[in-house]
């Protein structure tokens, strides 16, 4: 963060009890390191305890501390700037160098890291005093997760049958089948948490009225079928509806239709006619009985739910025991209790230092249990005289509510601190105007967002509370656009236009961009993530997800997991095909024609590998075989998958399945960051971006809770939970219960405009949004388009709002220069993107069962290897891209390849762009020679190039085109599995009555003339001859209505094969 005179004024005054309100991009880590070097002028580095919550915003504290103090002892202006920011007039070179070498020799006893770190540490002090196992360890995810699993199967297999039953049976009362350890895993992962907040009374039965005996109802019923209905038509059939769901117990439906729903909210008229005295009796006695049932249900559903969880409780807290193992919520929760009763005083002695000067970071996330722990040490702080508190946070980026953020502590602590002095930042040290205009204009002024009903006074008190926000950067150049994108194709889901219109903005931006430009793709769930990956992929964009991709986005990868996957199934033959037609398949002996036995005993080989020799290490050996055929990418992927499989081996099951799984869930970092990188909103918090794109903006501001929870107090644990029901059962709730339901949403709702404001001040310079023409009504792009656009309607393809320079990029020192614009130079051919595997031949000896062969051996033939014939992999690989290219070819005339397809294509090759320019003219230079466009060319193929005259007209012929002919059928006993590179088909009437076959070569000859070529030809003239017996088997042809020729590509000419003599 740059220095400024108005801000070191500001922060000249050190309070010694400070609260930072720092809007987005403030410089909250420059205040935060500030605070800490001038407490380190002081103390010693081991009487300041710095926190924050992840290993990487604790590691940018330390590191712009150390910056700081580096740069000060050489330049005269940075040691002024730091000087003013920590309250001194001046400071001494020697001075910065002694806080340098202090700190450097003291890294060991540096207190700057995440709350969980801080806590354990903590816990490790206090293990007796909390009852922790002995030498207990803190469990990763994996064995966490592995040790839920088994408590959920404990729970299922010791409860008794009728219990569960039971039990499972009221826990899916309402809802859509689902399986039983589904049920289950949903109900622990919504209410676990809730759970250990509670006490019992929480989970209380809730009141209802007395039900009607079966005598009643029945009677209630009839009269109700009795009474006379408004005067309409459409009365009478909703009157005899409602007793029809009446009769049925259909009480859900009863409430929520027709004439009932009308009764229910207060309205006496039913179109308009009035509901007489006798029919309405009737509907308020049937309403209040609907309501006896329908809380019995829930109150039944509340008790299976705790009782659910006091089992998987016990069953999870015997497992973590004899594992010795604790999770960091687990340390957490054992504190806040210990802590409730305990003097903290003693701590300086147990952690063998003194907590003088507490600073806590994104204090908006702190959750309840931790600051339970955080407050009696805050306490202890400022009553001190020479000790200090200071914690910086923004409620506006309170999004992580859902792992147990409070932000209302946030706002509570002036109150519970003695002489705590708050401080609001929100000048933007990051953004350019346009960006900040924007953020304005979305949150400064209530302006023409749709009424959302009970929820309109959240809005308006997020909107009241808003500071408007300023920026330093006065001259950055920027932008903020907000475009409508086309409409969906039909049977198109409306959000797919929406990705493709950001990808393609994208990949029209990049060219203009210098290369270190960061671009953030945001979106608010994963599968968006995914989708925008996709989007950009085909455009040929390189592009990485926050927090690593998951290392199946590699094929080398893919294949070891097919070979894993084999081990656990033997019966899977898509996986035992991918193994048998690759490079592994020598090394595991598998061939394609091995049988269920084969793969079998295979399965049971590898498996005993895997336990005997660990994951770790077979990888090792697999890898190393497979190197010869990846590229740099892919290997370097192998080898994460290694170590990732090293990391797993303590952890190993008897099930493979079990690793392919672990393998799928985790998100490996690539050492390389891409220029563009796509991540949820909650991943991007802390970071910022030179462009940011916002693609997903179009579904409901909050989803649906599965439960909802009354506190009294934001700060205390919930009073009242219950599971959510619709609007109609709402109605018939008691007020505390509906009190909880507005709790819950109103709580949704300000996570949810956190959320939107985090996504648009991660932006320096531009902002670019994007839209569909119909989105939900109560939508971030209905907020957007009312907040920005004035609620004007939007329509497709429409710039709703645009503010700065489109062009601001032009502004940007160190521009790309135009030479290095080219797509094919750069973008469209990212070297990070994965090439492909070259699939091993699945030769052999003779296995059981049929014999499965190459075309090229059937006629006794030798096998013609084309890399080893290449002048090199370079050549290789530029045959490799043409013969890719001329696959994408139906006929010129009719459909041209466009370039970005065969950029794409280049892209999934993953070649090197001076290699795809050189191979680019040569296929150029190619189609437009005349015997490759009489040969690809419609009109010129059935005038001059057809190879054979059929006993039908040229204009009573159809042709269809395959290209990369696939094929797998049996001759003589044996399977001939193959491909064709380019396969023409005659059709007259619906039949196929002749094919052209052809086969493209790369090779260049030696010589040009007949009997060079003819030499040349004949080294394929059985392969070919045996593709041709395929076709004919195939499609029922006369062998002789079957023409295979060679396509000589460096020539160019067109060779006829005939029968082998």
């Amino acid at each position: 963060m740059p220095a400024n005179s108005s801000l070191a004024i500001e922060v000249q005054r050190l309070h010694p009890r400070e609260v930072i309100r720092a809007s987005a991009g403030t410089g909250k880590t420059y205040q935060l390191s500030s605070r800490y070097i001038a407490q380190l002028k002081r103390v010693a580095p081991d009487r300041i305890l710095a926190t924050t919550f992840t290993r990487k915003a604790a590691g940018e504290i330390l590191e712009r501390v150390l910056q700081r103090l580096a740069e000060a002892c050489r330049d005269p202006h940075r040691r002024s700037e730091l000087a003013a920011s920590i309250g001194e007039t001046e400071l001494a070179r020697q001075q910065c160098e002694e806080l340098l070498s202090g700190l450097t020799s003291q890294l060991h006893r540096i207190r700057v890291g995440t709350l969980d770190s801080f806590f354990s540490r903590v816990a490790g002090a206090f293990s007796l005093e909390l009852g922790l196992p002995p030498g207990w360890r803190l469990l990763d995810d994996l064995e966490d997760e592995q040790l839920r699993g088994r408590a959920i199967e404990t729970v299922l297999r010791e409860g008794d049958a009728r219990d569960l039953t039971q039990l499972i049976h009221l826990l899916d009362k309402g809802r859509a089948g689902r399986g039983v350890t589904r049920l289950v895993r949903d109900t622990i992962d919504d209410l676990y948490d809730v759970y250990l907040d509670t006490d019992e009374h929480a989970w209380r039965a809730i009141d209802h009225p007395p039900l009607l005996s079966s005598e009643q109802l029945a009677q209630t019923i009839e009269a109700l079928r009795a009474a006379p209905p408004p005067k309409d038509k459409r009365a009478t059939k909703a009157r005899n509806e409602d007793a029809e769901r009446a009769q049925t117990g259909d009480w859900e439906n009863f409430i929520g239709k027709g004439l009932a729903a009308k009764v229910l909210d207060g309205s006496l008229k039913y179109y308009g006619k009035p509901i007489e005295p006798p029919l309405l009796d009737c509907y308020q006695t049937l309403r209040d009985h609907a309501a006896a049932v329908l809380m019995s249900v829930l109150s039944e559903q509340l008790a299976a739910s705790r009782d659910l969880l006091q089992r998987f409780d016990a069953a999870y807290r015997r497992l973590k025991r004899a594992a010795g193992g604790l999770t960091f919520d687990d340390i957490t929760r054992s504190l806040a209790g210990e802590f409730s009763r305990r003097d903290p005083s003693g701590l300086s002695f147990r952690l063998d230092g003194q907590i003088d000067h507490l600073l806590l970071d994104e204090f908006q996330d702190t959750s309840l249990p931790q600051w339970r722990v955080l407050e009696p040490i805050a306490r202890a702080v400022t009553r001190e005289s020479d000790a200090s508190f200071f914690c910086v946070g923004d409620v506006k980026q309170a999004i992580y509510g859902w792992r147990g953020g409070v932000a209302e502590i946030f706002d509570r602590v002036t109150e519970q601190l003695p002489e705590v002095v708050a401080t609001p930042l929100n000048t933007s040290f990051r953004s350019a105007p346009p960006v900040i205009e924007t953020v304005n204009r979305t949150f400064a002024d209530p302006g023409t967002f749709p009424i959302l009903g009970e929820l309109e006074p959240v809005f308006l008190d997020w909107v009241r509370d808003f500071p408007t926000h300023e920026t330093h950067r006065v001259d950055k150049p920027g932008y903020a656009g907000l475009q409508v994108a086309p409409p969906p194709e039909p049977g198109e889901k409306p959000a797919a236009p929406v990705f493709r219109a950001a990808a393609a903005h994208v990949a029209e931006l990049l060219p203009n961009l210098p290369r270190e430009t960061s671009i953030g793709i945001l979106a608010r769930t994963n599968e968006a993530v995914g989708k925008m990956i996709y989007e950009l992929q085909r455009k040929g964009i390189d592009a990485s997800e926050e927090g690593g991709n998951r290392l199946t986005d590699s094929a080398a990868v893919q294949l070891v997991l097919s070979a894993i996957k084999l081990a656990d199934h033997p019966g899977d033959t898509i996986a035992r095909h991918h193994v048998a037609t690759s490079p592994l398949a020598s090394v595991l002996e598998l061939a394609i024609g091995h049988d269920d036995a084969d793969a079998a005993a295979l399965a049971e080989s590898l498996r005993r590998r895997l336990i005997d020799e660990g994951y770790g290490v077979v990888l090792n050996g697999w890898m190393h075989e497979l190197a010869p055929h990846c590229n740099a990418r892919e290997l370097n992927r192998l080898r994460q998958l290694v170590a990732l499989a090293d990391s797993y081996d303590p952890l190993a099951t008897l099930r493979p399945g079990d690793f392919i799984r672990f393998v799928k869930t985790q998100k490996v970092e690539d050492p390389r960051a891409a220029q563009v990188r796509v991540m949820t909103v909650h991943k991007a918090k802390g970071l910022e971006f030179d462009v940011v794109v916002l693609p997903e903006l179009d579904g409901a501001l909050t989803r649906t809770p599965r439960f909802v929870a009354l506190r009294d107090d934001p700060t205390s644990p919930p009073v009242r939970v219950c599971r959510y029901r619709n609007k109609a059962v709402q109605q018939l709730m008691p007020g505390d219960i509906q009190t909880a339901v507005r709790q819950t949403a109103e709580r949704a709702l300000r996570e949810a405009l956190c959320v939107l404001y985090v996504s648009l001040t991660r932006a320096a310079h531009a902002t670019y949004i994007f839209t569909s023409h119909k989105p939900a009504s109560q939508s971030f792009s209905a907020l957007l388009h009312a907040q920005l656009a004035s609620g004007q309607r939007p329509e497709p393809n429409q710039l709703l709002f645009e503010c700065g320079d489109p062009e601001w990029y032009r502004r940007l020192p160190q521009a790309r220069p135009e030479s290095e614009t080219s797509p094919a130079a750069h973008d469209a051919i990212p070297h990070d993107e994965p090439v492909r595997i070259v699939f091993a031949d699945p030769g052999g000896p003779r296995r059981r069962g049929r014999e499965f062969v190459a075309p090229s051996k059937l006629a006794g033939g030798g096998t013609i290897k084309l890399r080893r014939r290449a002048a090199g992999s370079q050549a290789r690989d530029k045959g490799t891209l043409i013969h890719a290219w001329l696959e994408q070819i139906e006929w010129l005339d009719r459909s041209p390849p466009a370039a970005d397809d065969l950029r794409q294509t280049a892209t999934r090759l993953g070649l090197q762009a001076d290699l795809v320019e050189e191979a680019r003219h040569q296929f150029d230079v190619l189609l437009d020679h005349p015997v490759l466009k009489s040969l690809l060319s419609k009109a010129d193929y059935l005038q001059h190039a057809a190879p054979m005259v059929t006993d039908h007209a040229a204009d009573q012929i159809e042709l269809e085109v395959r290209n990369e002919r696939r094929f797998e059928t049996e001759i003589g006993g044996r399977v001939v599995s193959g491909s064709i590179d380019r396969l023409v088909l005659f059709h007259h009437n619906g039949a196929v009555v002749a094919a052209d076959l052809l086969d493209y070569k790369t090779d260049l000859l030696t010589s040009q003339s007949t009997d060079a070529v003819k030499s040349f030809a004949d080294r394929y003239r059985q392969q070919l001859s045996a593709y041709a017996d395929v076709v004919s088997r195939i499609y029922s042809l006369p062998r002789d209505a079957v023409a295979a020729r060679l396509v000589l590509l460096s020539v160019p000419q067109v060779v006829p094969i005939g029968r082998p003599t």
